[in-house]
């Protein structure tokens, strides 16, 4: 599904104009990115929670040739536990479906 698809389902599925569900969408993406580019995490209950990890660098060889990589931020996403049992449980029930 594309971000465009998504937003026309939410927008139909709620009784929302589409620019409407657009926007706050973007303004979510844009909070998400703010909070994790100061360094704090972010859980939504339900959902999962968002993190960084400060990662070191490391020797690797590339053709051959021994170079260090350069320190980075990682992004770390964990779903829930009900974001997982519902994906999860769909995924049982549309197995047993094509039995």
């Amino acid at each position: 599904m594309t971000v465009k698809q998504f937003i026309r389902k939410v927008a139909r599925d709620n009784g929302l104009y589409v620019y409407q569900v657009e926007q706050c969408l973007y303004a979510i993406f844009d909070g998400i990115n703010e909070v994790l580019e100061s360094g704090d995490d972010i859980n939504f209950i339900r959902f999962g929670h968002f993190l960084t990890a400060d990662m070191e660098g490391h020797k690797c060889v590339l053709k051959g040739e021994e170079i260090m990589t350069k320190p980075y931020t990682k992004i770390i996403f964990r779903p829930s536990a009900k974001l997982k049992s519902s994906v999860n449980n769909k995924q049982v029930e549309d197995k047993e479906n094509e039995e």
